[in-house]
């Protein structure tokens, strides 16, 4: 009798513990992304390329070929492992196509005309969709006449979260597009060439690039995306930075370098990191005299302002380092 009982109970142990197993399993897959299709995120974005007037700065306007009329593009921000989906239609009139820098889509969403796929013609649509990966903070680009859609204006961020986990996430984050212009002043046309004149900071030149604004304490991130033909060594007065991430990947702090000075190429993109410890009014720019003037005109270009808190009358002051009607007078050069 006692070894039919201890028999019944070790039956019952077995169903308990089969009947868990299924519990568990069953949990787990009310979490999996493909769970009746229901738990999978889709994001989805609609791009719109076509031809913008945009002003570099008061008095000088171009005629640009932007995305939804913006520069630089609309942010793209996600989460790691989302599915994607982005609309671009064509108002432009010549083709285009989109190519998503640093992310790791199948090679048909990869948006290269003649070798992935074939270019969006004028008036035409074409939907990109793929898994969000890997993380970081990563951009899109044009991938047709490079030299005028993507040097330009057709670019933006393409954010995917986590592009740092909590404890080292900073307290400001600004994402800045370096990019040239070869501008023909007579007509406001954006030509392609090698012969910039006007240099920008997300579209606009100094003195009205955007202000960096930060707090004594803060720690700060810089994300730096070179979308020109030049080569820029962009220097922070009044700190020191490290560099914790290349072209979307983020760098082991053992391996970070420490510097005031970030060289950097076309195509390339880094994030570089600095405490707001120095009170007071820096400058960020380029370190080529040419890359700081409008249309030889100095200062101007590639130059942000670092503004602490406090000091934001001071850094008004350079709005008027070049005033309004000297800015008007370029256009006629």
């Amino acid at each position: 009798m006692i070894g039919i009982e201890k028999i019944e109970e070790c039956e019952m142990s077995r169903k308990n513990l089969v009947f868990m197993i299924f519990v568990i399993l069953f949990v787990v897959s009310l979490s999996s992304p493909s769970y009746a299709g229901n738990k999978v995120k889709v994001k989805e974005f609609s791009l719109v390329a076509k031809e913008s007037s945009w002003e570099l700065l008061p008095g000088v306007k171009v005629k640009a070929m932007t995305l939804n009329g913006v520069i630089p593009g609309p942010e793209i921000r996600v989460r790691e492992g989302d599915t994607v989906r982005i609309k671009v239609r064509n108002e432009l009139k010549e083709p285009t196509a989109l190519h998503w820098h640093g992310l790791e889509v199948p090679y048909d969403m990869d948006g290269v005309p003649g070798i992935t796929q074939d270019p969006i013609d004028p008036e035409q649509e074409f939907t990109y969709e793929f898994v969000a990966k890997p993380a970081g903070v990563r951009f899109y680009h044009a991938h047709s006449n490079e030299a005028v859609q993507m040097t330009n204006a057709m670019h933006g961020a393409f954010v995917i979260e986590p592009a740092w986990d909590a404890q080292n996430r900073p307290d400001r984050h600004y994402i800045l597009f370096l990019t040239e212009w070869t501008v023909n002043t007579a007509s406001s046309e954006s030509m392609s060439g090698m012969d910039s004149n006007y240099f920008t900071i997300n579209g606009k030149a100094f003195p009205v690039t955007e202000k960096l604004a930060v707090k004594k304490g803060e720690k700060i991130r810089l994300t730096l995306i070179h979308m020109g033909t030049s080569y820029h060594p962009m220097h922070l007065h009044g700190h020191q930075f490290r560099i914790v991430a290349k072209d979307g990947n983020e760098v082991p702090r053992s391996l970070q370098e420490t510097r005031n000075v970030i060289p950097m190429l076309p195509g390339e993109s880094y994030d570089i990191e600095f405490i707001a410890n120095n009170p007071g009014v820096w400058a960020f720019h380029c370190h080529e005299p040419h890359h700081v003037m409008n249309n030889k005109v100095e200062p101007g270009g590639l130059i942000a302002l670092v503004v602490y808190e406090g000091y934001e009358s001071i850094a008004a002051k350079a709005q008027q380092l070049i005033p309004v009607d000297k800015m008007e007078q370029m256009g006629d050069m």
